[in-house]
């Protein structure tokens, strides 16, 4: 049951990670995009 409780904490942190990483992805991919002038 323990063990349980600290894979559910790490899958959250680990899908909280991924988000992140992709919006930063996606925000740097717009910033690239987007002419510069």
């Amino acid at each position: 049951d323990q063990n349980r409780y600290h894979e559910d904490i790490f899958g959250i942190t680990f899908r909280t990670a991924e988000v992140h990483n992709r919006s930063r992805e996606t925000a740097r991919i717009r910033l690239a995009t987007e002419p510069s002038s």
